[in-house]
């Protein structure tokens, strides 16, 4: 934390007056999605969220020279090439997940940050959330005649 002092020594009445400047990395980054079901061919926003030190949030120009990206883990799904795809939109903190094909998915929001001291570079991982992207709704038979008196059996 810094604290800058100042006083308008052309000002003999003047106080003097303290601003506080606190110069933090990203130390925790959170994950937000609207829900957590979405129908299979639908999309949502993903808002990634990344805060200092103090758990303040960073102001949005400071976003601006921020760079996130989303990891998603799949259960239930045989291909990797579709899924719950996840692109990121105009604003770095804002992602669009759309639901491809059915199943459990695992998202995380994480970004790189160099170290001073090694060199090295440490991820920074938001929790993990959970989307279940579910299937169509099928019924069968497609047509159904419906007469008076009649009993019908759907299957779903």
């Amino acid at each position: 934390m810094l604290e800058i002092k100042i006083e308008d020594i052309e000002l003999p009445e003047s106080k003097m007056t303290l601003a506080h400047i606190l110069v933090s990395d990203i130390d925790k980054l959170s994950l937000w999605s609207p829900r957590s079901l979405m129908e299979q061919g639908d999309n949502m926003d993903l808002i990634v969220s990344a805060f200092d030190s103090q758990g303040n949030d960073f102001d949005l120009d400071q976003y601006e020279d921020m760079r996130f990206s989303i990891e998603t883990e799949m259960t239930g799904v045989t291909s990797r090439m579709h899924g719950l795809k996840t692109e990121s939109t105009d604003l770095n903190t804002k992602f669009n997940a759309l639901g491809n094909e059915p199943g459990i998915y695992q998202l995380t929001a994480f970004t790189r940050r160099a170290e001073q001291i090694n060199g090295n570079t440490l991820n920074i991982n938001s929790d993990m959330i959970r989307v279940e992207v579910f299937p169509l709704l099928e019924i069968f038979p497609s047509e159904l005649l419906i007469t008076p008196n009649m009993k019908y059996t759907l299957q779903i």
